[in-house]
Formats: C-alpha cells, sequence, structure tokens
C-alpha cells in the first residue's frame, strides 16, 4: 500500500479543481486581468465553441494520441499520468482495482506553445519489467486548420531516450496526425505513427526494432464539463503484439483543468508503447487516471 499516499495526493489534485465552475473560479492565476479583458472577449468571438474556447482546456490529445491542435503559444500544459499493472477486475478491495497492486505505470510529461501552431513537448514514463525508463521529446507542427479547409493537420516528430546504467538507446518517430470538430461537440482524429524503436513487457531482442500503427480517436463533448474519449492504436507492420491498444475516458473538464478516468488494454502512454499493440485482451483492462492542467507563463 506504499502507493497509496501518493496516488491520492494526485488525485486530489485533479479533483480539486473541478470544486469550482470556470465561472468561479475567479482565483486561479491564469485568469485574465482587467487589461486583458477586452482582448479575451475578442478571442472568446473568434473561439466562441468548446474545443476552442479561451477558458476551456484545449484538446491537443484525447488519453494519450495527439490531436492535430497545438498548446495555446505563451502557455505550458502539465500531464500526469497512471496505469494499474494488474488488472482491475482481477484487483479488487484488497488491491484497489489494482492501484496498490505493484508495476504502476507513471508518466509525467510538460507542453509548451512555442507560437500559433507549433509547440514541442516532454514526456517521462518509468520502467517496471523493463530495465530501462523512458524519455521522449518532440515538436509538432498544425500546418492545415479546419477554418481554413476542412479539417486540421500536423506533424509530429521526435525521439525517445531508453535510460538504464550503462546501456542507454535512443529511437526515432513521426505521426501524421488529422481531425476535425463537428458541430462544436464531437472531435474525430486519425492519424499514423512510425517508431524505430517500439517497445512492450512482452518483446524480446530479437523482434523487429520498428513498429507502424493506425490511430484513431475521438471526444464527444457532452456537456460543456463532461466529455468522453475513445481511442485506439492499431498496428499495421514491425513488430507487434495481439491485440490492439484501447483507451476509454470519462473526461471532466474546468478553466484550463481536465481530470479522467480511464480503462486501457495497455499501461504504456508513450509514442514507443502504444505503436506495438499489447498482448492483453479486453478482459485484462486496467485502471488508471490523468491530470492536465495549463499554466501561463
Amino acid at each position: 500500500m506504499k502507493n497509496l499516499p501518493y496516488m491520492f495526493l494526485a488525485m486530489l489534485m485533479g479533483w480539486n479543481a473541478f470544486a469550482q465552475t470556470p465561472d468561479e473560479n475567479k482565483s486561479d492565476e491564469n485568469k485574465p486581468n482587467e487589461n486583458e479583458s477586452e482582448e479575451i472577449a475578442n478571442m472568446e468571438v473568434l473561439e466562441p465553441d468548446w474545443f476552442l474556447g479561451q477558458n476551456l482546456p484545449k484538446v491537443e490529445r484525447t488519453v494519450n494520441i495527439s490531436t492535430a491542435k497545438t498548446t495555446r503559444p505563451g502557455s505550458i500544459l502539465m500531464i500526469i499520468d497512471h496505469r494499474t499493472g494488474k488488472p482491475f477486475l482481477d484487483a479488487g478491495f484488497q488491491d484497489y482495482l489494482g492501484l496498490d497492486s505493484g508495476g504502476l505505470k507513471i508518466g509525467l510529461g510538460l507542453r509548451y506553445g512555442i507560437m500559433d501552431g507549433v509547440d514541442a513537448g516532454f514526456y517521462r514514463l518509468n520502467g517496471t519489467v523493463e530495465a530501462f525508463d523512458t524519455y521522449e521529446f518532440d515538436a509538432r507542427w498544425q500546418f492545415m486548420n479546419q477554418e481554413n479547409v476542412w479539417f486540421n493537420a500536423a506533424l509530429r516528430a521526435g525521439v525517445s531516450w531508453f535510460v538504464q546504467p550503462g546501456q542507454d538507446a535512443v529511437g526515432a518517430f513521426g505521426q501524421l496526425l488529422l481531425d476535425r470538430v463537428f458541430f462544436d461537440r464531437l472531435l474525430l482524429c486519425a492519424g499514423l505513427l512510425i517508431h524505430s524503436e517500439s517497445s512492450n513487457d512482452m518483446k524480446a531482442i530479437t523482434d523487429d526494432s520498428w513498429s507502424m500503427a493506425a490511430v484513431i480517436s475521438t471526444e464527444v463533448r457532452i456537456t460543456s464539463w463532461f466529455a468522453i474519449d475513445l481511442e485506439t492504436s492499431m498496428n499495421l507492420a514491425g513488430y507487434t503484439s495481439k491485440y490492439p491498444v484501447f483507451a476509454l475516458g470519462f473526461k471532466l473538464l474546468t478553466y484550463r483543468h481536465t481530470f479522467s478516468l480511464v480503462l486501457s488494454n495497455n499501461q504504456y502512454m508513450n509514442a514507443d508503447g502504444i505503436v506495438s499493440n499489447t498482448w492483453r485482451g479486453f478482459g485484462d483492462m486496467v485502471l488508471g487516471f490523468q491530470i492536465t492542467r495549463e499554466f501561463n507563463l
């Protein structure tokens, strides 16, 4: 049970953001001051919908699959991911649905909006059965916008640094992302992801080093403060496990914050881990949660 205090603290950070509604959260450091109010009002006229509105989180990811939308210029997005190792159906009260069963994957990330349409990110995922921790560095460029054409399009590229004592390794990845928002309530996203050094907990040294997958995701905005996310990554070539990666998220949204309760058949939350499929079937679903919070510099 040694993991529980840390996990409860992280979850409390997420839930605390929802104690107030976006309109009531007047004390948040991200709230515009009086001098900015006219500029913000103008932005809200240009971006009135739920997905792009000034006061709500920008949908730059569903659960762990990126969208074509980049982080707001001049802001930093913090990402906290937790994913259990033991299937929650096999881990009842004794292991708190797997949260205290060991083998917990913890992802910590930051993204910075460099300019409109360009951002860069860092993400760390700890090793469990692996001998290495993974550090991911990437940049994303949105080169098409649905306000001007029919859809959004972006390219994302980066490197994964696999860190272990005396035997580090590096891999590269690239991703094409296409998406569109319909009726201010539905986001549909599709893309292609390729990684030169994919990984999961069943991969052997004799297996192909690279993997390529098609990614599909959606977010359905039920209300302005609640959404359901669904995503899958389906391996097309290279190293692969038996089942496509699947994740379902129930997301609460408030002023530039999100908290998602996640069910998935995969522990891995970074590019090298979602591209290679998973050995887990739907009967081996694990529990997780994700917190995002955006800060203005």
